[in-house]
């Protein structure tokens, strides 16, 4: 790949600014000259990426918030190469596919009005450049249709979930083989279009599919990825699983006692979609109108309510926005591992069990 990741960053970002669209200004993020990454040996067949965020606290104690995947923004800045490195990345983990492929599908997809659009369409770019130099390929939105060899598709997930079907566990767009995929929050969203299957935490799809590989379940159960970390050098947070509200309400409740803050997240959820936050202070008027709007979300099928998950943070989150009020908070830190044949970029302990 020879397009400079920045340079595709900034002129994306000047069309949105003469568009008025809202962004942020991902080629303005200073990037260090070198270093930004961790390289460890594991045993790990094929690939893989899972992406973290972390507390950081006084007492040099790093707290796991949660995993995510493909569908992190900014996880890119912290390397020298971190923008090509993603691409790159996603691209070799495609490799066979995109070379036994007569006509294929990369899909990129993103939450609409996201904020990272110039850095998602940067990264599409260097996707697209580095397939043409194999065979064809044309960078599109989901408005237009696939081409006669490569198309790299990148739109909202609604509007790319539109052009899906499943045959088993193979997807189609447009009734054309995909070949790779980013961002796992097209899963859930497949799910309650009826187009995918989901077999309690677990998408009836071929993980290999996504740029986040074994980890693609992962990435939506909450509770599983507190229950990983333990014994691995990073402190997992209390949780608790919830199948109805009645249960829900228990364990606000109980938390609250304990004076921790709630965060309330409906395993399936995705880009913002059945998330609530309960404060200590809240009384229960207002814990009632949250659980309201988690079940109006399920009402419209934007998630499953009998698959509930609630992760929550040891320290307080106020009403201002989120500012966290415990002095023993350092600071957040977001960091992204990839996983290619026998080499990882993760915490090794993390990784092993992650594996």
């Amino acid at each position: 790949m020879t397009y400079d990741a920045r340079l595709l960053m900034m002129l994306t970002e000047l069309a949105l600014h003469a568009g008025e669209v809202p962004h942020e200004a991902a080629s303005r993020v200073p990037r260090p000259r070198s270093g930004g990454t961790i390289s460890v040996s594991i045993e790990a067949d094929g690939f893989a990426l899972i992406g973290l965020d972390l507390i950081l606290t006084s007492s040099g104690t790093i707290v796991l918030c949660e995993c995510n995947g493909s569908n992190m923004a900014a996880t890119s800045f912290g390397g020298a190469d971190g923008d090509t490195a993603r691409a790159t990345h996603q691209l070799e983990a495609a490799v066979p596919r995109l070379k036994a492929a007569t006509r294929g599908v990369v899909l990129i997809a993103y939450a609409a009005h996201t904020g990272a659009i110039a850095e998602i369409m940067a990264r599409a770019a260097l996707i697209c450049a580095g397939i043409q130099e194999m065979k064809p390929c044309a960078l599109i939105d989901a408005s237009h249709a696939v081409g006669g060899d490569i198309s790299v598709v990148v739109d909202s997930v609604e509007n790319i979930a539109v052009h899906i079907a499943m045959e088993g566990d193979r997807m189609l767009y447009q009734g054309v083989e995909v070949v790779s995929v980013a961002n796992p929050n097209l899963l859930p969203e497949l799910v309650r279009r009826g187009t995918a299957r989901r077999d309690g935490a677990h998408y009836c799809v071929d993980d290999s599919l996504f740029h986040d590989g074994r980890f693609v379940d992962l990435v939506h159960d909450k509770s599983s990825q507190q229950r990983l970390a333990e014994g691995t050098g990073i402190t997992p947070l209390a949780w608790r699983d919830c199948d109805d509200m009645a249960q829900c309400i228990a364990a606000i409740g109980d938390f609250q006692a304990q004076g921790l803050a709630v965060v309330a997240k409906m395993n399936g959820g995705s880009g913002g979609c059945g998330i609530e936050f309960f404060e200590v202070e809240d009384d229960s008027a207002a814990i009632a109108e949250k659980l309201a709007r988690l079940e109006s979300d399920a009402r419209h099928d934007l998630a499953d309510i009998k698959q509930l998950r609630i992760p929550f943070p040891s320290f307080q989150l106020r009403g201002d926005g989120g500012g966290i009020a415990r002095r023993h908070h350092v600071g957040d830190v977001r960091t992204m591992g990839y996983i290619k044949d026998i080499r990882g970029i993760a915490r090794p302990k993390l990784c092993e069990k992650l594996c």
